[in-house]
């Protein structure tokens, strides 16, 4: 071993201990910064944008930055008015399933009641009186008990159902909700403080991080950031902008049209998005359905209408080429595999973190396969 070698093996330990040490500190704070490199990359064309009229770093960075607030002041309106028509469409549920079984009920006893004073009154019946071709004719009681059931049943187990389960589910989940809701808030000012600074310096501080290393190591870490910035370009900026405007639009939408729950249809719509073989049509295009079953044909066509035309056209067509236009080519299967499978292990946070891991391991097997196959040139 050289002379020279030991101080720098010192100084590699001490610098990775002070990094895992570092890494320990902020670890209830990583799924933030991971959130803030999320939205950096997500508002980067809108930063780019910006910076091209007010030629101010800052003012372009500051101003991609308040569109989070903006959108949080949209979703917190659309999630009050999707709560209320919500509760308000179930309670409507249950009050019309009970005067349907009332309805039902007196008719049913209107109507036996008066066939059975008509007979117990009548001293005689054709057939007692010896009518030729007479028929006893009896109250048809049996023929309407199954119907009368039914109709009794059916809408009282509807209204059982919305007063012992999805009302007490509502509740649940908005309580909960409630109680987080004051962290996340925290969380996305945070996220936003750090994504206005990766805005800022994110790119001087990754063009000057290869100079860390050394000599040949300093090409490969090179190749490796630019490859993983067309990646996450791919997995972060285009898919997630264009799933976050399927949210928002699917929101405004839903919410003008008069939709229980439109929040929860827009976010499934914008999840959908982010798979490219499935796409917001598994979302729309059953709730246009369901409308055109129920002959609400006017809310059919215009959520058939407005999904076709805003949820698919414009984000396919129009934003997807300009978003993708700097990114790098993935896979659809490892795009798919980036965003759900790690949700069955992280959960929420999986829909995040999991590109990010899938990306860097994407993004060292092109490195490592790039320098392999110029060795591989360099021998032959």
């Amino acid at each position: 071993m050289s002379s020279g070698s030991g101080p720098k093996i010192f100084a590699s330990i001490f610098i990775i201990t002070i990094l895992l040490i570092a890494a320990y500190i902020s670890r209830f704070f990583i799924d933030t910064v991971i959130l803030g490199v999320l939205l950096a990359y997500m508002l980067s064309p809108v930063y780019g944008t910006i910076l091209g009229r007010v030629r101010s770093q800052r003012t372009a960075s500051l101003l991609a930055v308040s569109t989070i607030f903006l959108a949080a002041i949209l979703i917190i309106l659309v999630f009050y008015r999707s709560v209320s028509l919500g509760f308000y469409g179930l309670s409507e549920i249950a009050v019309q399933s009970a005067n349907q079984s009332a309805g039902r009920a007196a008719d049913l006893s209107d109507a036996y009641y008066s066939d059975a004073y008509f007979w117990q009154n009548l001293s005689f019946s054709p057939v007692s009186a010896g009518i030729p071709g007479a028929m006893e004719v009896r109250p048809a009681i049996p023929e309407e008990i199954i119907p009368f059931a039914a109709s009794f049943v059916i809408p009282a187990v509807v209204q059982r159902a919305v007063d012992a389960w999805i009302f007490p589910a509502l509740q649940f989940s908005i309580l909960n909700f409630a109680l987080i809701l004051p962290v996340l808030i925290a969380q996305t000012i945070v996220a936003a403080f750090l994504a206005y600074y990766l805005l800022l310096t994110g790119k001087g501080a990754a063009e000057g991080f290869p100079d860390v290393f050394p000599g040949q190591q300093r090409t490969v870490v090179r190749h490796f950031l630019k490859e993983l910035n067309g990646i996450l370009k791919r997995l972060f900026t285009t898919n997630f902008d264009i799933a976050a405007y399927n949210a928002l639009v699917g929101m405004t939408i839903f919410s003008l049209i008069g939709m229980p729950l439109a929040i929860i249809w827009a976010l499934l719509a914008a999840f959908a998005s982010l798979i490219r073989f499935i796409g917001p049509w598994i979302v729309f295009v059953p709730l246009s359905l369901y409308f055109f079953l129920t002959n609400d044909l006017s809310r059919g066509f215009l959520v058939l209408l407005f999904g076709i035309a805003l949820l698919e056209y414009v984000p396919e067509n129009l934003l997807r080429p300009y978003l993708a236009r700097d990114s790098s080519k993935v896979n659809v299967v490892i795009e798919f595999l980036s965003y759900v499978a790690p949700i069955l292990v992280l959960g929420a946070a999986g829909i995040i973190i999991g590109p990010l891991i899938y990306g860097t391991a994407l993004a060292i097997y092109r490195t490592a396969s790039h320098f392999n196959k110029n060795e591989l040139q360099e021998e032959e």
